[in-house]
């Protein structure tokens, strides 16, 4: 892979209850599908009290972005790979 994309402010949001992490949402991931980036490698998930998060990497052409995402319904289906990406867009 090429270089790293830094993740932009409008990405991510401090969460309350670890206000010096940030964490995506799900229509974060949905809208840089539609962007045209894809779901690379693993994905990991861990608990962090009682939220669960996600850990992905996004690739599109050599540019990766790492993503910390929150926990919900239309996460786990793409991050599951039972939904094409593209099922999503609009």
């Amino acid at each position: 892979m090429g270089k790293e994309e830094p993740v932009k402010d409008w990405i991510v949001e401090p969460r309350y209850w670890s206000p010096d992490r940030q964490y995506a949402t799900g229509d974060v991931l949905i809208t840089l599908l539609r962007e045209g980036w894809q779901v690379i490698g693993n994905t990991t998930a861990r608990r962090e009290g009682h939220t669960l998060l996600y850990a992905c990497t996004l690739a599109q052409g050599d540019v990766t972005l790492a993503l910390q995402l929150l926990d919900s319904p239309a996460v786990r289906e793409i991050l599951d790979g039972n939904t094409p990406h593209h099922a999503h867009a609009a």
